[in-house]
């Protein structure tokens, strides 16, 4: 909650907060009024489609969530705040996302990116990323072509 105020008070900044489509992790009415006092933050829709909104945005701020993988395929800055969550995750420590030790780290990261100093994911990176989460360890894999496959066999 600390980092989410301290970059609503960044007045270079457009925060675009969307909430988790499964109702866990949200805000209590007393915050989301504290927040909605910032003309610089907004609360899409439930409706608005996380991948429109990552295409619109400067940077991701990823909290764990599968989401990020939407970012990084858009090539987007990916900012893992890996201290909010207690939880290991495929984004720690992959050299596809920054991460962040603290708010501070965060804020620096805002302000890199917004001078264009930050430094982006090497090819080789993305590339043996995506292969091992995305495309099931197979180089150039076929996502689709191997859920078919799957399913087939349990229906012959």
């Amino acid at each position: 909650m600390t980092l989410i105020k301290k970059i609503a008070a960044l007045k270079s900044v457009l925060l675009m907060i969307k909430m988790n489509t499964r109702g866990t992790g949200s805000f209590y009415d007393d915050e989301l009024d504290q927040f909605r006092r910032h003309q610089n933050v907004t609360f899409p829709n439930i409706d608005q489609h996380s991948t429109v909104l990552i295409k619109s945005a400067d940077i991701v701020v990823n909290f764990a969530s599968s989401i990020g993988l939407e970012a990084i395929l858009q090539k987007k800055p990916v900012c893992n705040p890996v201290y909010l969550n207690g939880n290991t995750t495929i984004f720690d420590g992959s050299g596809v996302v920054f991460d962040a030790m603290d708010d501070n780290e965060v804020l620096h990261f805002f302000e890199t990116v917004k001078r264009g100093n930050h430094a982006r994911p090497t090819d080789e990176a993305l590339n043996r990323f995506l292969e091992k989460y995305i495309l099931g360890g197979e180089t150039n894999g076929d996502v689709l072509q191997n859920y078919v496959k799957c399913f087939s066999k349990d229906v012959n």
